[in-house]
């Protein structure tokens, strides 16, 4: 599982830098046109939202694996052994609910909106939703194999470095 989830989170790196390459391709062409020809294009505005959100959605998964966000370990620091397993074990089951219930929602979202058309720029909705879906996905399997390889190596590793990794 953890080689899936290193190929997977690359692929998504490297997508997440073509969509960053995109998105500042658009943004100068809507600043471009819009201050330097006067004649402002008016599907940049709205695609370049569109390549955020998708950057956002494809990142955060790529940083939770990489442990590259942001982490309160200040209580997970003083507790070793069996109470940092529970205090990881809730915070992991509380992470499992949340992207489970964000992936739900995703899904119920691409399914009953994404036959919708964007406004401005005429395209389907669902090229924009489906990207929580992957990200609510991923970020599931990630808690799930972290809270996996906790349990695999037991109390006794926690209390030699303390809850906080």
């Amino acid at each position: 599982m953890k080689k899936f989830i290193d190929v997977w989170t690359t692929i998504l790196w490297y997508f997440t830098a073509v969509l960053v390459f995109a998105s500042i391709v658009v943004v100068t062409m809507q600043i471009l046109w819009r201050y330097a020809f006067r004649d402002p294009i008016g599907w940049t505005e709205q695609i370049g939202r569109y390549l955020f959100v998708w950057i956002v959605m494809m990142a955060v998964p790529v940083g939770l694996w990489r442990q590259g966000l942001y982490n309160f370990d200040l209580l997970l620091s003083k507790l070793k052994g069996r109470a940092a397993m529970v205090v990881k074990t809730i915070n992991y089951i509380a992470c499992l609910c949340f992207s489970g219930y964000f992936f739900y929602n995703a899904v119920y979202l691409c399914v009953n909106g994404g036959w919708r058309f964007a406004q401005g720029v005429h395209i389907q909705m669902i090229w924009l939703y489906i990207a929580q879906p992957i990200c609510a996905g991923t970020m599931f399997i990630i808690f799930l194999y972290q809270m996996i390889q906790m349990y695999k190596a037991g109390p006794s590793d926690l209390a030699e470095k303390g809850g906080a990794e």
